[in-house]
């Protein structure tokens, strides 16, 4: 099956006032798994930011239940609406759109980007997952046979894919995607923190829900 993508990269300036709380900076990275029981398969719809918003919901710490596909493309033509671009003539979204659709529906009270990978690594270790807009390469697309993808190749497209883990002693970060189970290992793939860094550097961006409904 042709995959598609459908993450559009444009940072608002506004957003670089909600970093993450400065106070993370004096903490030490350390492992942390968020479980997401979700699976949903956006097939050939350009709707990854969406689902990646919904499956964050559906993640700990306080997921919201009985998330679907429609949901999530609901989210996404809501997004259209609400992100950085006119009209809605166009595939793709950003995260920051499905974000502000989510806040919308009472998902979320506030959340915060991590401008690094470093930040990200505290983020994942502290507050919860985290919802990456990131370029998606050629040797993202076939996961090796333990589940760790590089970016190395050609950028393909621009993807939205939610981060559920870090593990400080291997540095890999744990991805759940939204290409059904059969992508990676059942749906999840592992990232090196290094590649994360690179992608982020070359404008990708990382959302962390830091006041859920449930809190």
């Amino acid at each position: 099956m042709s995959r598609q993508f459908g993450w559009k990269s444009r940072h608002d300036d506004r957003s670089k006032a909600y970093a993450l709380d400065p106070a993370l900076s004096g903490l030490q990275r350390r492992s942390m798994r968020w479980s997401c029981s979700l699976y949903l398969d956006q097939f050939d719809d350009p709707a990854c930011t969406g689902f990646a918003v919904c499956h964050e919901a559906a993640a700990e710490p306080f997921p919201v239940p009985n998330l679907t596909a429609p949901h999530a493309r609901a989210l996404y033509h809501r997004a259209k609406e609400l992100d950085q671009w006119p009209g809605e003539d166009y595939e793709g979204s950003s995260v920051l759109g499905a974000m502000k659709a989510a806040t919308e529906k009472g998902w979320y009270k506030e959340y915060r980007w991590a401008f690094g990978e470093t930040d990200l690594a505290l983020a994942i270790g502290y507050i919860g997952p985290a919802v990456l807009g990131i370029p998606w390469t050629e040797a993202m697309m076939e996961p090796a046979s333990n589940g760790v993808i590089r970016a190395a190749g050609a950028t393909v497209g621009g993807h939205a894919i939610l981060c559920v883990g870090y593990d400080a002693a291997s540095k890999l970060y744990r991805l759940h995607n939204s290409w059904g189970i059969s992508y990676g290992l059942f749906g999840d793939v592992f990232l090196p923190a290094d590649d994360l860094a690179m992608l982020l550097k070359q404008g990708g961006e990382a959302c962390i829900p830091t006041i859920r409904a449930g809190c």
